[in-house]
């Protein structure tokens, strides 16, 4: 199971749009795709840098926050 931050690392809008054929999800903000299935990673747009991801364990039966995220969610400094 993986999890990543769904705020762009643009501006810091939500990706809000998967693409299914694609494999991406999509900012609507400026249309920055990230590939889920490969770290993250940008495939496209203005976003230079991969979705961070926050590693999960079990927990008994409960997926619980195994850390801290891998880099800071949300977009660029200003």
């Amino acid at each position: 199971v993986l999890a990543y931050s769904a705020i762009c690392t643009h501006q810091g809008c939500d990706g809000k749009t998967w693409l299914s054929k694609e494999k991406a999800l999509v900012c609507f903000c400026h249309s920055s795709k990230f590939a889920l299935l490969d770290g993250g990673a940008v495939v496209s747009g203005p976003a230079n840098r991969p979705l961070p991801a926050i590693p999960l364990t079990l927990d008994g039966d409960l997926l619980v926050i195994g850390g801290a995220f891998t880099a800071p969610p949300g977009g660029s400094p200003a």
